[in-house]
Order: structure tokens, then sequence, then C-alpha cells
């Protein structure tokens, strides 16, 4: 995933625009890194240095986003839950966990 066209793309693209060049669609993908990194791209270019009502909305546009399949909702809502549980979120662990009913 890193390479200098990625990164090249990742330096010109507009939050609005990030995710039009991609398919989160695609059921396969949950299993290589494309959709973890292209996460953490998102976030990190985004919302790297933002609070927390901006940094859950993010992380709202990514399970809207990948949303769109019940397998890949499931699939993002964990991967989110997972990385704010290592983070220790604890404010926006507990929203997720809520929001999406989901058990830890």
């Amino acid at each position: 995933m890193k390479n200098s066209f990625n990164q090249l793309y990742f330096e010109k693209v507009s939050k609005e625009d990030y995710w039009l060049h991609f398919d989160m669609t695609n059921t396969d993908l949950i299993y290589t890194p494309l959709y973890q990194d292209l996460i953490q791209n998102y976030i990190i270019i985004y919302y790297k240095n933002s609070d927390e009502v901006a940094y859950k909305k993010g992380l709202e546009e990514v399970v809207n986003v990948f949303g769109r399949t019940p397998e890949l909702r499931e699939w993002v809502v964990k991967y989110i839950i997972t990385g704010l549980t290592y983070l220790n979120n604890s404010n926006l662990l507990d929203y997720f966990t809520k929001k999406y009913n989901y058990k830890i």
C-alpha cells in the first residue's frame, strides 16, 4: 500500500474525494491490508490533531463508507472498536459500542 503513487494521492486528494477511487463493497478485501491502510491514512491525514468530536465524525464517515454491505459494516465497526480499545479511548469506545450494539 505504501508507494510513491499512494503518497502522492494522499497528499493531494481532498477529504470529500478521498474514497471516490476505491471500491468499498468488496468483502474479499477485508482480509488484506488495503482497507486498514485506507482507514488509517484517512484518519491520520484529516483528523490527526483534531478534538474528540471531530475524530468521532471521521470515524462515523468511515462506518458510512464501509456500511454499504452488512459484512463490511460489521467488520469496520469491529476494526474501529479494536483500535479505540488499543488507544484506550474510553469515551469514543463507549459511544461506538452503544451506537452499534457491539459487545466487547
